[in-house]
């Protein structure tokens, strides 16, 4: 669940490895792929990876926000598609929150609109 990240527009990128992940390892695969990460001041396990874009790690997930819809949209699907969805084949990726629904959070999507790695691989 977000715990730190106050943006209007959140993506959840699941990894669901079969491997033990934790924040570390998480944040270790960030900055092996040189992905940059810059501390959010005052927050725990928050990062920018630009200027207008946030990443929060969780155990086995991370979270990707932004004030602009498509800014998170196409922030997420980036990442999905040129990592995530290679090195962890089982993942998935969804909106959890989103401007319209306030300060509304949803554990299982918005819509229930879904995108699984092997769908991704398979293009």
């Amino acid at each position: 669940m977000i715990n730190e990240m106050v943006m209007k527009n959140v993506w959840k990128i699941e990894l669901r490895s079969a491997n033990k992940l934790s924040y570390d390892k998480i944040k270790e695969y960030f900055e092996s792929h040189e992905i940059p990460l810059t501390p959010v001041r005052g927050k725990f396990d928050t990062y920018w990876i630009t200027p207008k874009l946030q990443v929060e790690f969780g155990v086995d997930c991370f979270f990707i926000g932004s004030h602009g819809d498509f800014k998170a949209f196409n922030g997420a699907g980036w990442l999905f598609e040129s990592y995530i969805a290679k090195d962890f084949p089982f993942s998935n990726l969804r909106q959890v929150k989103t401007d319209i629904t306030k300060d509304e959070y949803y554990e299982e999507g918005v819509e229930n609109k879904i995108a699984y790695a092997r769908d991704v691989r398979n293009k």
